[in-house]
């Protein structure tokens, strides 16, 4: 076959596509029936073609573009079998065939046509979330429903205090008068916290009765682990605008829960009960919890008669901010005051326990102490530990160097024996516990950084923010 021949078929189909686009499908496949035919000489069109665009790139750029142009002002000529599906579906979906296309372009440019159920799903968790699975929701913020109380109840084995329990304290909040509610209905939740009570039937008991009480909630704990639990429990599950906390064994009564109410709307933060005339006994309970709310307060600077009343009556963005750990609960109003809380203290009623034992005893001094310590070293030095550790360090290092010194100036002057002298041993001791207690706050002042800066947790609180009188307007 003469090689100009198969050179100016192709320049005159190129040349004929440009012209009549209506005739390019059945000459390209004649063309690729040819190829098939006589595969010879279809290698050999290919080689001349080759050979033609590299002699004359200017006309096979200009065929190529020609082809283009034409496919993308008249695409409903063009070969089907041939054309292109993904410029289809961006220029024309409509007409795609409907197996092959891309399920990720079809919800964007046509969601309607997508899988419904699983479109309608995502669709209401972006646009109302409040509606998605009620287990994955986190409960230690749930949301807010618009309630003014909620009162926190640590439960372990009180059986037999819970229903007279439950029927005061509903009867005290129904029929309060709050002045600042203006006339309007207190809306409130009851959180009873079982704390692994396994004498009795009290989770039973709350568990039953959470199902037909329209305002009790009952949470229970996989085992016993402590008050202060307890109360960080029924913190996270609380959703009213102020918490109050109740002993469930009665002697603290629930009819006292408005009178807390009212002081704390005169701008406190948390008031605490003090339980002035205190229905204990005198040597094992009342002289012991004497003496460590003195010394408490002398330490945290907080001065409460009763620190260890759990009635108490807090706001719901003070305690959002307060993290509890070991047995710090009767430190409540410490850690508050940390916070920059104000602090009020209200005097309350008090009365002997009817059922069951008490839960407390001379065992928990030593706890308390150590508590106490862990509240001091927070109130002080929380922010700059160095302060504490660094001076320590300080003074060690100095008194040890200081002997040191005297001990080199008596070998030096009047070479007198040090090997049998105990000073020496302490000087080396101080300068080794001062190097240690200043590496302790520099570690101090790491993990102070971290714990403030991985939570995003500000070393200071804001109460108010007044506004410009420009920026107002």
């Amino acid at each position: 076959m003469n090689p100009s021949t198969s050179n100016q078929n192709e320049r005159d189909s190129s040349k004929l596509q440009t012209e009549n686009p209506s005739t390019s499908n059945s000459d390209y496949q004649d063309l690729s029936k040819l190829q098939t035919e006589n595969p010879s000489t279809s290698n050999q069109n290919e080689r001349n073609s080759s050979k033609l665009q590299t002699e004359n790139p200017s006309t096979s750029n200009q065929s190529e573009r020609n082809s283009s142009k034409l496919q993308t002002e008249n695409p409903s000529t063009s070969n089907q079998s041939e054309r292109n599906s993904s410029k289809l579906q961006t220029e024309n979906p409509s007409t795609s065939n409907q197996s092959e296309r891309d399920s990720s372009k079809l919800q964007t440019e046509n969601p309607s046509t997508s899988n419904s159920d699983y479109q309608d799903l995502s669709k209401l968790q972006t646009e109302n979330p409040s509606t998605s699975n009620q287990n994955e929701r986190d409960s230690s913020k749930p949301p807010a429903d618009g309630l003014d109380l909620s009162i926190v109840v640590p439960v372990y084995n009180e059986e037999k205090s819970l229903p007279d329990l439950l029927e005061r304290i509903v009867t005290s909040l129904e029929g309060a008068k709050l002045s600042y509610l203006k006339g309007a209905k207190l809306r409130y939740e009851i959180i009873c916290v079982d704390d692994g009570s396994t004498k009795d039937g009290s989770a039973k008991w709350l568990k039953d009765k959470a199902l037909t009480h329209p305002n009790l909630k009952a949470v229970l704990l996989r085992r016993n682990y402590g008050q202060t639990a307890a109360m960080a429990a029924g913190f996270d599950e609380a959703r009213g605008d102020v918490i109050v906390t109740l002993d469930a064994d009665l002697q603290n009564p629930p009819e006292e829960i408005p009178r807390l109410l009212e002081e704390l709307n005169k701008g406190y933060d948390l008031v605490s009960g003090w339980r002035k005339n205190r229905k204990d006994a005198a040597l094992t309970r009342l002289l012991p919890s004497k003496i460590a709310n003195w010394l408490i307060g002398k330490l945290t600077g907080v001065k409460l008669h009763d620190y260890g009343c759990s009635l108490k009556a807090y706001r719901k963005e003070l305690i959002a901010h307060i993290r509890l750990y070991g047995e710090l609960h009767r430190f409540l109003p410490a850690l508050a005051y940390i916070e920059g809380a104000r602090i009020a203290e209200l005097p309350v009623k008090h009365s002997k326990r009817k059922h069951g034992v008490s839960k407390y005893g001379l065992g928990r001094t030593f706890r308390v102490v150590m508590d106490l310590f862990t509240v001091f070293f927070m109130k002080k030095f929380l922010t700059r530990p160095m302060h504490v550790f660094g001076i320590l360090g300080i003074v060690s290092m100095t008194s040890g160097v200081l002997m040191g010194g005297y001990l080199s100036f008596l070998k030096l002057f009047f070479n007198e024996s040090l090997g049998d002298r105990p000073l020496l041993i302490l000087a080396v001791l101080l300068v080794l516990t001062g190097v240690q207690l200043f590496c302790f706050g520099l570690l101090g002042e790491l993990l102070m950084r971290t714990y403030h800066e991985s939570q995003g947790r500000p070393i200071y609180r804001v109460r108010h923010v007044i506004p410009s009188k420009g920026s107002q307007t």
